[in-house]
Protein backbone atom coordinates (compact mmCIF):
# COMPACT_ATOMS: atom_id res chain seq x y z
CA UNK A 1 0.00 0.00 0.00
CA UNK A 2 1.04 3.51 -0.83
CA UNK A 3 0.08 5.62 2.29
CA UNK A 4 1.41 8.75 2.66
CA UNK A 5 2.13 9.75 6.25
CA UNK A 6 1.47 13.47 7.35
CA UNK A 7 3.02 13.33 11.08
CA UNK A 8 4.60 11.00 13.40
CA UNK A 9 6.30 11.72 16.88
CA UNK A 10 6.81 8.35 19.24
CA UNK A 11 3.13 8.54 20.30
CA UNK A 12 1.11 9.38 17.32
CA UNK A 13 1.03 8.36 13.40
CA UNK A 14 -1.05 10.76 11.08
CA UNK A 15 -1.51 9.07 7.52
CA UNK A 16 -3.61 10.30 4.61
CA UNK A 17 -5.74 7.19 3.88
CA UNK A 18 -6.64 6.71 0.43
CA UNK A 19 -10.17 5.53 -1.04
CA UNK A 20 -10.97 2.32 -0.80
CA UNK A 21 -8.58 0.73 2.03
CA UNK A 22 -11.29 -0.55 5.52
CA UNK A 23 -9.43 0.48 8.33
CA UNK A 24 -9.99 -1.97 11.06
CA UNK A 25 -9.35 -6.06 10.60
CA UNK A 26 -12.77 -8.09 10.17
CA UNK A 27 -14.01 -11.69 9.18
CA UNK A 28 -15.58 -10.30 6.28
CA UNK A 29 -12.88 -7.96 5.32
CA UNK A 30 -10.87 -9.52 1.94
CA UNK A 31 -6.97 -7.81 1.75
CA UNK A 32 -5.18 -5.63 3.84
CA UNK A 33 -6.58 -2.72 6.11
CA UNK A 34 -5.08 0.29 7.47
CA UNK A 35 -4.57 -1.90 10.83
CA UNK A 36 -2.55 -4.62 9.03
CA UNK A 37 -0.22 -1.63 7.53
CA UNK A 38 0.19 -0.64 10.67
CA UNK A 39 1.12 -3.26 12.60
CA UNK A 40 3.64 -4.28 9.81
CA UNK A 41 4.97 -1.29 9.42
CA UNK A 42 5.72 -1.27 13.72
CA UNK A 43 6.63 -4.50 14.01
CA UNK A 44 9.10 -5.61 15.86
CA UNK A 45 9.04 -2.03 17.35
CA UNK A 46 7.22 -3.10 20.40
CA UNK A 47 7.70 -1.15 23.82
CA UNK A 48 7.21 -2.09 27.69
CA UNK A 49 7.20 -0.07 30.12
CA UNK A 50 6.36 -0.22 33.95
CA UNK A 51 3.51 2.09 34.88
CA UNK A 52 3.31 4.72 37.87
CA UNK A 53 1.75 1.26 40.35
CA UNK A 54 4.32 -1.01 39.31
CA UNK A 55 2.37 -2.33 36.92
CA UNK A 56 4.06 -3.66 32.96
CA UNK A 57 2.08 -2.80 30.05
CA UNK A 58 2.78 -2.78 26.35
CA UNK A 59 2.19 -0.37 23.95
CA UNK A 60 0.12 -0.86 21.47
CA UNK A 61 -1.00 0.84 17.78
CA UNK A 62 -4.59 2.19 18.51
CA UNK A 63 -7.07 3.54 15.76
CA UNK A 64 -8.23 7.30 17.40
CA UNK A 65 -10.72 7.55 14.25
CA UNK A 66 -12.00 4.95 11.92
CA UNK A 67 -13.28 6.18 8.00
CA UNK A 68 -15.14 4.45 5.73
CA UNK A 69 -13.99 2.53 3.05
CA UNK A 70 -14.79 5.06 0.73
CA UNK A 71 -13.20 7.82 2.31
CA UNK A 72 -10.12 9.24 2.42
Amino acid sequence: MEIKVIFENENYLVINKPVGIVVNRAESVGGETMQDWIDNRDQGSEIRGQGAEGILFTKRSGICHRLDKETS
